[in-house]
């Protein structure tokens, strides 16, 4: 419910120029479109180095993400052994 609707919004399924210029401001603040951005970077041929703020970009969404999940899950009280 939440990732092929953000997929849409950050262009991965249709050109986000296709899209209203509302929709275009949308698409920085999703982690799909810097992928999908960083990719298509290495893909053209550039370096590694042309990326390194797209990178920067990636993993401080999956620190925020990661730290929201830790929290959530601490202040559940519930922990599961999966052994």
């Amino acid at each position: 419910m939440i990732i092929i609707p953000t997929s849409i919004l950050a262009g991965c399924m249709f050109p986000i120029e296709t899209m209203p210029s509302f929709i275009q401001k949308i698409e920085n603040f999703l982690p799909q479109h810097w992928l999908l951005e960083t990719i298509g970077e290495l893909q053209h041929g550039n370096p590694i180095k042309s990326v390194y703020l797209n990178m920067a970009i990636l993993l401080t969404f999956a620190l925020t993400f990661a730290i929201i999940a830790a929290y959530r899950f601490g202040r559940n009280g519930e922990l599961r052994s999966y052994y």
